[in-house]
């Protein structure tokens, strides 16, 4: 992707870290950035707030919102913090373009449709499940079904955001289907849903 990188790394877990590479040169006429976030490992408070000050350190000064590039190879994590970020790059209508290599999974995949230009490899894995459901170390009743209740609307907010960014090849029901089956998608099938713009060959 580029002939040369410096690179920082700031270490949150042994699997997961956020790294900051300053592009000197791309390859890709499609990233003209200066600088591109790697994000690895768990999606939770920790790394997405890392990964928020990174970004917001990079604009501070900015006259203009400049594109930043953000490579991401996740199993996922927490709703909640998840959508921190989807919010995040909302808010502050960020010009980003995501490229999913090796796991985009779960809320992975959210953090991957923050793109406005989404870019994957060719041999990604991008998995969907149900929302699980936080454990219950003892209460009662009502306790558990306000559990329930709030994953299910967890859920809708996933499935909404999914469908947000795709084209009319994929309805609610087939997105339902394809979460309830935990399936793994294709990046063919990526493509055809409106998911990404381009593969990595």
């Amino acid at each position: 992707m580029t002939e040369q990188l410096l690179s920082a790394k700031k270490i949150l877990e042994p699997n997961i870290f956020i790294m900051e590479v300053i592009m000197l040169k791309s390859n890709n006429p499609k990233i003209i950035i200066e600088r591109t976030n790697f994000f690895s490992g768990e999606v939770n408070f920790e790394s997405i707030q890392a990964l928020q000050q990174n970004i917001l350190s990079y604009l501070q000064g900015k006259e203009s919102l400049e594109r930043i590039t953000l490579i991401i190879n996740s199993t996922g994590g927490t709703v909640v913090d998840g959508f921190a970020f989807y919010d995040f790059i909302k808010f502050f209508k960020i010009k980003l373009i995501t490229i999913g290599l090796g796991c985009i999974q779960s809320m992975g995949l959210i953090l991957f449709l923050c793109g406005q230009y989404r870019i994957i490899g060719k041999h990604a894995e991008i998995n969907l499940h149900p929302i699980i459901l936080p454990k219950v170390d003892g209460g009662n009743i009502n306790q558990t079904k306000k559990i329930i209740e709030s994953s299910q609307l967890s859920q809708d907010d996933y499935i909404n955001a999914i469908l947000e960014h795709s084209n009319k090849r994929l309805s609610k029901n087939k997105l339902n289907d394809l979460i309830n089956k935990e399936a793994r998608v294709s990046v063919e099938d990526a493509i055809r849903f409106g998911w990404v713009h381009e593969i990595i060959e």
